[in-house]
């Protein structure tokens, strides 16, 4: 369904799209927590952080774009 409204356009993907975006950057922050300074913190804390960077910028765009009331319309 996400796919769908996401090719086609639509607008009621927006709030589901949102709260998505919301729960997994809470996750991932929770999750690069634990591997920074956790009980099972990882030595190579960079490779972690780099290999969950597009974890965080993915939600991160996704909630970016679509801020707007009608985020598939035209500027035209």
């Amino acid at each position: 369904m996400a796919i769908y409204a996401f090719v086609r356009g639509r607008d009621w993907i927006r709030v589901p799209a949102v709260f998505y975006g919301g729960m997994m950057l809470a996750d991932v922050f929770i999750l690069i927590g634990e591997e920074a300074a956790g009980i099972h913190a990882d030595p190579d804390f960079s490779f972690v952080f780099t290999l969950n960077l597009p974890w965080l910028l993915l939600p991160t765009f996704l909630t970016f774009r679509l801020r707007k009331q009608h985020p598939f319309e035209s500027k035209i």
